[in-house]
C-alpha cells in the first residue's frame, strides 16, 4: 500500500515538475517581454512573448501583452485575430486587464469595418470598467457605424432587386414581341404619317373630278352632234320648215 502511494507520488511530481517550468518560463519571458516594450524595444519585445507562448500557448497574460504590441505596432488583422483567442479569456483576468483587452478587441473589429462585433467588445469592456470615457466613445461610434452599414446594406438590396424586376420586365416583353403572329405584328408596325394620307385622299379626289369633267365634256360634245343631225333630217325631210325646239 505504501508503495502504491510512493508511485502515485512520484507521478504526480514527475508531471507537476515540467508544469512548475513551464510557468516559470512564461514568467520570465513575460518579465523580459514587458521590459523591452516599456524601453520601446518592440521587436525584442515580441520575441519574449513568443517564447513564453511556446511554453503556454493559452496564458492569458501572455496573450494580452502581445495583443497590446500587435495593436502598438499597427497590425491589426493579426491583431484580431489573437484577440479572438484572448477574448474568451478575458473571464480569468482582473477587470483592469479584462476591460483592455475587450476594448483593444473592439479597436480590432472597427479597423477590419466588423462593426457589430466592435459594438459587443466596447460594451463588455464597459462592463468591466464602467468609467471609461474612451471606451464609452468608441461604442458610439461602432453603434452609428454599425447603422450606417446595414442602412446601405438594405439600400443595397433594394436596388439590387429593382435592377431585377426591371430586367425581368425587359425579358418578359422581348419574349412576348417573339411570340407574336405575323398578323399581330403586321398591326404593331408603324401606322402611316399623318401628313401622308391627307396628301394621297386629295391627289384622288382631283383625280375624280378630273375624270367627271372629262366624262361630262364627251357627252355634250355627243349630244351638240345628235342634235345637228336630228336638225338636219328635219330640215331634209320638211323642206325647210319650222325648227323644233328640244326641251331639257
Amino acid at each position: 500500500m505504501k508503495a502504491e502511494r510512493l508511485i502515485a507520488a512520484l507521478i504526480c511530481l514527475t508531471v507537476s515538475i515540467p508544469t512548475l517550468s513551464a510557468q516559470k518560463k512564461v514568467r520570465e519571458e513575460n518579465w523580459f517581454g514587458n521590459r523591452y516594450f516599456k524601453w520601446d524595444r518592440l521587436t525584442d519585445a515580441e520575441v519574449h512573448y513568443r517564447k513564453a507562448l511556446e511554453a503556454n500557448s493559452k496564458d492569458p497574460t501572455t496573450l494580452y501583452n502581445l495583443s497590446n504590441l500587435l495593436y502598438r505596432t499597427d497590425r491589426g488583422e493579426e491583431n484580431g485575430k489573437l484577440t479572438e483567442t484572448l477574448y474568451p479569456m478575458i473571464k480569468d483576468l482582473p477587470d483592469d486587464k479584462a476591460a483592455d483587452v475587450a476594448h483593444n478587441a473592439g479597436n480590432s473589429a472597427l479597423r477590419r469595418k466588423d462593426y457589430e462585433h466592435a459594438v459587443e467588445f466596447f460594451k463588455e469592456s464597459l462592463r468591466r470598467r464602467p468609467t471609461d470615457d474612451e471606451t464609452r466613445y468608441n461604442l458610439a461610434l461602432a453603434q452609428k457605424l454599425l447603422e450606417k452599414q446595414k442602412q446601405d446594406e438594405q439600400q443595397q438590396n433594394q436596388d439590387q432587386n429593382k435592377n431585377q424586376k426591371q430586367n425581368r420586365d425587359k425579358q418578359q416583353d422581348k419574349n412576348q414581341q417573339q411570340q407574336q403572329s405575323p398578323k399581330d405584328q403586321d398591326q404593331n408596325k408603324k401606322p402611316d404619317k399623318p401628313q401622308d394620307k391627307p396628301q394621297q385622299n386629295q391627289e384622288k379626289d382631283r383625280m375624280s373630278r378630273q375624270a367627271a369633267e372629262q366624262i361630262l365634256k364627251s357627252f355634250l360634245q355627243d349630244e351638240k352632234q345628235t342634235q345637228k343631225k336630228v336638225e338636219q333630217a328635219q330640215q331634209q325631210k320638211g323642206g325647210g320648215g319650222n325648227k323644233r325646239e328640244k326641251n331639257w
